[in-house]
């Protein structure tokens, strides 16, 4: 079959190839006209683990190399847990109507930093998702904290206990 045949063939079937084009672009712009929009909002949350920093200058050291991959990684898992997600609905008005499978939490590339994605179709509800969420995962990594740091302290009692208590004998 030559290049002359193929021409002819596509000057005689004209009409269908333009209608076969004209009709794919109204579908296509039919099926965008009708979709509901999603907006995206992200929440940056820079991650400092008490051991990152000990002994370590920070005029020289760049935190993002001390803090860990598996801190990050559990950072960023419990940034979606349901006890964050609960922490985060009462954080929200109207409660976070199943707010957990539109949120999503990851890693920025090898920074120190966790993103906290919302998805809605309501920008403003995007934007307050994400914040509540980088909120309350922030409070309950806080908590944590301060509760490792009480059970520290606790155990250290009695020894303080017994070496008040030598300090004394030896007055």
């Amino acid at each position: 079959m030559g290049l002359r045949r193929r021409i002819e063939m596509i000057k005689r079937r004209k009409w269908t190839i333009l209608t076969c084009g004209i009709v794919a672009a109204a579908v296509a712009g039919g099926v965008s006209a009708l979709r509901i929009p999603t907006y995206t909002a992200e929440a940056r949350i820079r991650v400092v683990t008490p051991d990152a920093t000990a002994g370590v200058d920070p005029l020289t050291t760049p935190i993002a190399s001390v803090v860990s991959d598996r801190a990050l990684s559990t950072f960023a898992e419990h940034a979606t847990s349901p006890s964050v997600a609960k922490r985060a609905a009462a954080d929200l008005p109207g409660g976070a109507r199943d707010a957990g499978g539109a949120v999503t939490a990851d890693r920025i590339g090898a920074t120190d930093q966790v993103g906290v994605v919302a998805r809605d179709r309501q920008r403003m509800r995007a934007t307050s998702l994400a914040n509540a969420f980088a909120r309350a995962a922030i409070a309950d990594h806080q908590l944590a904290a301060v509760g490792t740091l009480r059970r520290a302290a606790d155990s250290l009692e009695p020894e303080l206990a017994t070496l008040k208590s030598r300090m004394t004998a030896l007055d």
